[in-house]
């Protein structure tokens, strides 16, 4: 009886003072959370560009989170960045360690090695 008495005491201490934990901290801005948000996402997805050619699986996850992230927070990325996923299954696509790439046609052809799929870039008329 009395050890329920002891939890039920620290339980409830301790939930009083993760109250005035939150209190204390005012919350972050949209804006702010946003451009906090670009700034993970960018490098999370160099990072995982990097490491694909020593640990794919942690490349991965990495490129999940920034996908994560910029779903959450509306980011949009450039070419540069966005050729990292395959339109096809979402997942990370590194030319030369998962993913092949063709020039044909007036386009850049990158074709997924997980799914298949293949995703077209047109090129710019010189």
């Amino acid at each position: 009886m009395e050890l329920q008495r002891r939890s039920a005491r620290l339980f409830e201490s301790r939930l009083i003072s993760l109250r005035e934990a939150t209190r204390a901290v005012p919350p972050i801005k949209r804006k702010e959370a946003k451009r906090q948000a670009t700034i993970a996402a960018r490098t999370l997805l160099e990072l995982s560009a990097s490491t694909a050619h020593d640990d794919l699986d942690l490349a991965k996850e990495q490129a999940a989170l920034a996908r994560k992230l910029m779903l959450k927070y509306n980011i949009r990325f450039g070419w540069d960045l966005k050729r990292f996923y395959c339109h096809g299954c979402k997942e990370l696509m590194v030319p030369g360690v998962n993913a092949r790439v063709r020039l044909a046609g007036g386009m850049v052809l990158t074709t997924c090695a997980s799914c298949g799929h293949v995703n077209r870039k047109r090129l710019g008329q010189a």
